[in-house]
């Protein structure tokens, strides 16, 4: 199960989640950096990270 953001109480883990992967690249596969979703989104803060760790969308088409 998510758990909430911190800073974003009130926002439902679905909006957040929908906010998470509009934020990925738009090329199918792409080599992850540092500057881009989604390893951008876990140098947030910690609680952003985890956040986002959990979200399987957001790491299912990264080229290795």
């Amino acid at each position: 199960m998510l758990t909430r953001i911190d800073g974003f109480p009130n926002i439902p883990s679905e909006i957040i989640i929908d906010i998470f992967l509009l934020c990925l690249p738009d090329e199918p596969f792409h080599r992850p950096h540092p500057q881009t979703a989604p390893i951008l989104l876990t140098h947030v803060c910690s609680s952003w990270r985890e956040f986002a760790s959990r979200l399987p969308e957001l790491w299912t088409s990264i080229s290795l």
